[in-house]
């Protein structure tokens, strides 16, 4: 019978890293945006916001009723599943209208950073997994976000991208790199043209012709290429860890929550089931697990790195104490709403490897000028 990965380490001494996905989320995307004091919110309702703004403009009176709709709160996804399943071809019209919208203001909001734009929480964490002794190895990143910050990080870093699925790229734009660290796009990319193989391309003029899931309650992913790349997600998410940054599991994405599920507990290695990080805001973090208590979940508040940093940072009194009470702990998280927590996590995991004298120079050394920064150095 063979032996496993770890047997095997464990017969030459040998510690295997720990093997590492991401899943993002548009808090990710908006974790950046913040940390480059862009101007706007790519968050759901200051999309919504922002499209209700356009709709009531319109002389059509039918879209200024949906731009109430939106004033008043109502979900972006549910409205748009609503119109869409109505079976009217006004109410179908509206849906692809709210659809035109919603992206228009991602790819506004987006391109007002500039060509120039470098985005830093992401260059700094792939940068972060070239570090021979963080004792981590980046196997799979997975993300439902429609821009490409993501793969931007990846090409300064890695100089090209893996979309795990057959793709050909302008010659000005990404490089394709098929054995780098795979990045699967669960909803597609409004980057994608629908070709075969799939064209990555700055602009793409159809709406058509752009390939990607808009936001609803029903996610169709049953065709090309999502069938695959949900596929290669399951076949994938093959890790120790899963640290999932600005995306709440919502019931909006039941088969996100499934592929999890499924992938945390049926392990084909016949390891224990893979630890989730939750990256997020504290109270964001306890809606989650109490929402989910079926997966096995690790909040913000319980990574080591972070509660270290926090009692740096804010309780320094306590730094050489063997044990900080925990209502001191959660008296200092309830001011982390008005933090970057992507940044406070990514600074966290760096400071403990700084502090710690472990090098963090790499070749790119995005990491350490983001640790260094941090530190005041």
């Amino acid at each position: 019978m063979g032996e496993s990965r770890q047997e095997k380490a464990s017969l030459y001494g040998k510690k295997m890293p720990t093997k590492v996905a991401y899943l993002f989320g548009a808090g990710a995307s908006q974790g950046e945006l913040s940390y480059g004091d862009a101007p706007k919110s790519i968050l759901m309702q200051a999309i919504a916001d922002g499209i209700a703004l356009k709709m009531s403009r319109e002389p059509y009176r039918r879209l200024r009723v949906v731009s109430n709709d939106l004033v008043e709160g109502i979900n972006i996804e549910d409205l748009i599943t609503l119109y869409e399943m109505s079976g009217t071809r006004e109410y179908s019209e509206i849906a692809e209208k709210l659809k035109t919208l919603f992206r228009n203001e991602i790819e506004e909001t987006i391109g007002q950073l500039g060509g120039s734009f470098t985005p830093a929480l992401f260059t700094a964490l792939i940068d972060m997994h070239s570090i021979s002794r963080l004792g981590e190895e980046l196997v799979l990143i997975l993300t439902t976000n429609y821009e490409d910050l993501i793969e931007k990080a990846m090409q300064l870093v890695k100089g090209g991208i893996n979309y795990s699925i057959k793709t050909i790229c302008t010659a000005d734009y990404y490089r394709i790199k098929e054995d780098g660290v795979p990045i699967l796009k669960l909803h597609g990319s409004f980057n994608w043209k629908n070709s075969y193989p799939i064209r990555v391309q700055k602009k793409i003029r159809k709406e058509k012709d752009i390939i990607w899931i808009p936001p609803g309650v029903v996610k169709k992913r049953q065709y090309y290429p999502f069938d695959v790349v949900w596929g290669r997600a399951r076949e994938l998410l093959e890790c120790d860890t899963l640290r999932i940054i600005g995306c709440s599991l919502s019931r909006n994405d039941w088969e996100l929550v499934s592929l999890v599920h499924t992938t945390q507990k049926l392990r084909t290695d016949r390891k224990a089931p893979y630890m989730i990080e939750l990256i997020d805001f504290p109270d964001q973090c306890e809606e989650i697990k109490k929402q989910h208590g079926y997966l096995k979940i690790k909040t913000i508040l319980e990574i080591p790195e972070v509660r270290q940093f926090l009692i740096r940072t804010y309780l320094p009194s306590y730094i050489d104490a063997e044990e900080v009470p925990e209502e001191r702990i959660e008296g200092v998280a309830k001011y982390l709403d008005k933090e970057n927590i992507f940044a406070l996590w990514l600074r966290a995991k760096g400071e403990k490897l700084y502090y710690d004298r472990v090098p963090i120079r790499t070749r790119k050394r995005y990491f350490e000028k983001f640790i260094l920064r941090g530190l005041g150095l």
